[in-house]
């Protein structure tokens, strides 16, 4: 495994936020909802003439936020309905999830106020995005007859989901965090490209547990989730450190 941070790098920021709302934009929810008018709508963004983007992605972001609003409303409905049907310990749960969602949408809209660049932007709304779909996913479910198992299913899977994204999260910013250490190291570029060639046999096997934690979820119930999700966080926490630790020991030897 010679090459494992060259394997897990991803393709630019930009690129991936394009990719990304151009993918959801694609699923085409339904037209009569908050959320699949906005979605119809970016997806005439995203197949509009580039020059043409940048003039147009502002007024985006600006329904975008009136978007927010109607799927934040919607939300709190959803959740005073689970808790007329749900028991306590299930309810609590639904609340673990999708909380912090409303909380993420709320910072987010807040971020989409300041200024900042056409990428910036396009980042936040990729950001945007994949909240509005988490909650598109409640919102449907409180507009059907109450069904425990799908709750119950929602609830792992976006709770899973979100410990992938940490990871994913994690593993950018040791990236990050090792070519900020090659790059200020005063050796010439040649020696930076040994100095890494020489770090990875140590640095690879934690890489790759770290790797392999975001897809080791077995027999997960709405029962054992809460003990994974704590186990999981601190396997990811140790590993996060160990890399970041072996990283500075390596370069202040």
């Amino acid at each position: 495994m010679s090459n494992e941070v060259t394997k897990i790098s991803e393709p630019s920021s930009v690129t991936q936020a394009i990719c990304q709302v151009a993918s959801v934009c694609t699923q085409n929810p339904s037209r009569h909802t908050p959320v699949g008018r906005f979605m119809k709508k970016l997806s005439q963004f995203f197949s509009i003439n580039p020059i043409l983007r940048k003039h147009k992605l502002f007024g985006r972001i600006s329904e975008l936020q009136k978007t927010f609003d109607d799927i934040l409303h919607d939300l709190e409905v959803v959740k005073k309905s689970i808790e007329l049907h749900a028991d306590s310990s299930l309810y609590i749960l639904m609340c673990s999830v999708v909380d912090p969602l409303v909380k993420e949408m709320t910072r987010m809209q807040k971020t989409l106020d300041l200024a900042g660049t056409t990428t910036h932007h396009v980042k936040c709304v990729s950001r945007c995005v994949e909240c509005i779909e988490k909650a598109r996913v409640w919102i449907e479910l409180g507009s059907e007859s109450w069904d425990e198992e799908k709750v119950r299913k929602v609830i792992i899977k976006q709770t899973v989901e979100e410990f992938q994204g940490r990871i994913d999260r994690d593993i950018q910013v040791i990236q990050d965090y090792l070519s900020h250490a090659v790059q200020d190291s005063s050796q010439p570029e040649t020696a930076r490209v040994q100095m890494k060639g020489q770090l990875m046999p140590t640095l690879s096997p934690i890489l790759h547990k770290l790797y392999n934690l975001r897809d080791e979820q077995n027999d997960l119930t709405v029962d054992n989730l809460i003990d994974w999700r704590s186990v999981a966080d601190e396997q990811r926490e140790g590993l996060f450190s160990a890399t970041l630790h072996t990283i500075d020991t390596f370069f202040t030897q």
